[in-house]
């Protein structure tokens, strides 16, 4: 296959706009779609060789994954291994046994479903997480394990229908992609679209269809005149440029990933030598960069996670640019000592390779299952420095602990990422003379739970259940919650959430519904959301920075109140973010609609406006926050208390008392 030096220049735009996405650079909203441009390049070079293989009868299945072997497998252990080594001094145990799963599944290369399956690519705690990028090695590894055979079936059978049926496999492909989350709108299925190979095919799929084009249609692409060559390219590079500045996140890839797709393809069929983008992307420096672009994309993402993960602060310009600088000169240690290398069977032949890939495959998954073992090494360099009174720094643990309650209550572990079981048990005793209080809504549901069932006011009035669900589903489809066995019981529903733009339509008709059903609605307002710095909270920031100086319980006493007094200056000098006043202005509407209705306001008693300060750390250190807005199970506790101290729920009892006077 010839050599294309302006496909290299490509890599260079594609690996450039992901490493600046999670830089957090303005001006690179859709930066993740480089990706996308990395799937089609992958899908045109490597449909290319096994078609010209195919063609002159000499493709070879283990000759093809020897050469995916050289090419991915000696840079993705190397960078393991001095990530995991990394990890071992900067990451929490909670977050290192999450990183030892990563490096199993990538190793095994299903990073892809296991990060699907914990979090979305574009919420905060991937930015945080050092392999959270290998989902894209994960999705082409698991592509070239069937496009090879699907090629020699086609072949066999019918070397003419190759073109249709990756015509029909792409057309599938992208259609399960548009529509799976329209006819399934959860999110789970929208990040199953982002994640998975059925929806991501498609676009290698396209660099296919280009490679099969420039194969046996190069004369017609040839005879393209030059001006139209010229514009189809640059037209190709706008789509790729214009979507890495602008293209939103929400709802990707949906028909948005066609562009940079499409702007792909055009290059890779009009860009021939002497237009003007061919001679932009061929300059030695992009040349060059394009080189060294798998190891930049495998080492960029450790580098900029492992920093956030230790720094307790937002990331400035100087570190930006000096992360970036790391990450390309580590690139180049790899590329040419790693890399470069291994591609060569005169240098490393087949039985040196297939035993290091062997080697270094066991190895990865002895440290990871170690990892695992040791429950992530608690004992580890600096967290025991961080451990002081009733202070961690461990967010993700105490994320866990927070459920704990929930899961106990319901019966099973997974209750957290899975509520289904949950919300169709039956959680009231029909014998018990408390009013049946059921909260809805995501995990600020859970937040409110926690802090009810500390409350003596409310454990002396209520019996607590909980069903989880958005309340955009809620909006779209009631069903699950107005036949659950709780909800039957209940004479309280509390809704409770993160209430976002696509939430508030659905509020009006879910309120109407449970008001039919003859329950007592209480909506409780959005929380104020509160600054973090990547990992860590602002109490971590300010427990951090002033721990060294703790020796007496009054020096413990004045950083709580350093703590908690920069929560109430966040909260009064900044007031409510957008979002949340969009939908407290909803609430309001809603109130002043429906007379019965019943709203509450969780800042209430977070905050104190008398005595000037946030109930952020209470007087052992412990938080209240394990990020922008979630309780700890500590901090429920302490709420709790708050909420009987402020009466919170006496709008709530007061109506119930009007209601029981009625009845008698």
């Amino acid at each position: 296959m010839k050599y294309r030096p302006e496909i290299d220049g490509l890599r260079t735009i594609a690996v450039g706009s992901v490493i600046l996405y999670h830089a957090g650079l303005a001006g690179f909203a859709g930066g993740f779609s480089g990706v996308d441009v990395f799937f089609v390049i992958s899908g045109y070079l490597i449909t290319t060789i096994i078609v010209g293989e195919l063609d002159e009868g000499r493709f070879s299945i283990l000759r093809f994954y020897e050469r995916r072997a050289r090419r991915i497998l000696p840079a993705l252990f190397f960078v393991l291994s001095v990530t995991a080594l990394a990890a071992w001094y900067v990451l929490l145990p909670s977050d290192f046994e999450d990183f030892a799963r990563a490096v199993l599944s990538t190793t095994l290369f299903y990073s892809n479903i296991l990060f699907w399956m914990q979090s979305g690519y574009f919420e905060a705690a991937s930015e945080l997480n050092p392999l959270v990028h290998t989902w894209s090695l994960a999705v082409e590894e698991q592509y070239y394990i069937f496009f090879p055979l699907i090629a020699i079936l086609v072949w066999r059978w019918r070397r003419r229908y190759f073109p249709h049926v990756l015509l029909a496999l792409l057309a599938l492909s992208f259609l399960i992609c548009i529509l799976a989350p329209m006819v399934y709108p959860h999110p789970k299925v929208q990040s199953a679209a982002f994640f998975m190979l059925p929806t991501r095919a498609w676009e290698l799929l396209i660099g296919a269809g280009a490679a099969l084009a420039f194969r046996y249609r190069r004369p017609r692409l040839e005879a393209v005149p030059m001006a139209a060559a010229q514009a189809l390219s640059l037209l190709g590079l706008a789509l790729i440029l214009g979507t890495i500045a602008w293209l939103p996140a929400e709802g990707y890839p949906n028909g948005w990933g066609f562009l940079p797709t499409g702007g792909t393809a055009l290059i890779i069929l009009f860009a021939r030598p002497g237009t003007w983008v061919n001679r932009l992307l061929s300059l030695k420096l992009l040349v060059g960069i394009g080189l060294i672009s798998y190891s930049l994309y495998l080492w960029h993402q450790p580098v900029f996670a492992l920093y956030r993960y230790a720094h307790v602060d937002h990331l400035s310009w100087i570190e930006i640019c000096a992360l970036i600088a790391v990450s390309i000169a580590l690139a180049w240690v790899s590329w040419a000592w790693v890399e470069r290398p291994f591609r060569h069977r005169n240098v490393v032949a087949n039985p040196l390779l297939w035993s290091f890939s062997g080697a270094g495959a066991v190895v990865m998954l002895v440290i990871g299952g170690t990892i695992l073992a040791g429950q992530g090494f608690p004992n580890r360099g600096w967290i025991g420095d961080y451990t002081y009174a009733g202070y961690t720094p461990d967010n993700r643990a105490l994320r866990v602990d927070s459920w704990q309650p929930l899961e106990e209550r319901a019966g099973y572990a997974g209750y957290r990422s899975a509520p289904e079981r949950g919300n169709q048990a039956a959680w009231f005793d029909p014998e018990d003379p408390r009013v049946p209080l059921l909260l809805v809504g995501n995990s600020h549901s859970k937040d409110v739970y926690n802090t009810l069932a500390a409350s003596e006011t409310a454990r002396a009035r209520f019996q607590l259940a909980r069903f989880g669900a958005e309340i955009v589903d809620l909006g779209r489809d009631p069903e699950p919650l107005l036949s659950a066995p709780a909800f039957r019981r209940a004479e309280v529903v509390m809704i409770v959430a993160r209430y976002g733009t696509e939430d508030l339509p659905a509020l009006t008709p879910l309120v109407e519904r449970l008001e039919t059903a003859g329950k007592q609605v209480v909506l409780v307002r959005n929380i104020f959301e509160f600054d973090i710095f990547g990992y860590y909270t602002l109490a971590d920031r300010i427990i951090m920075q002033g721990l060294e100086a703790v020796e007496t319980p009054e020096d413990m006493a004045a950083l709580r109140a350093r703590v908690n007094q920069a929560y109430y200056e966040e909260y009064a000098t900044r007031g409510r973010r957008l979002q949340p006043a969009l939908a407290d202005d909803e609430i309001d509407r809603l109130a002043a609609t429906y007379p019965d209705l019943i709203v509450l306001d969780r800042m209430d008693y977070i905050c104190d406006r008398e005595a000037a300060r946030c109930l952020a750390a209470g007087p052992e250190l412990e938080k209240t926050f394990y990020d922008y807005g979630h309780n700890t199970l500590q901090g429920a506790r302490l709420f709790g208390a708050e909420v009987d101290r402020r009466a919170w729920l006496a709008p709530l009892l007061d109506r119930l008392e009007i209601r029981d006077e009625a009845r008698n």
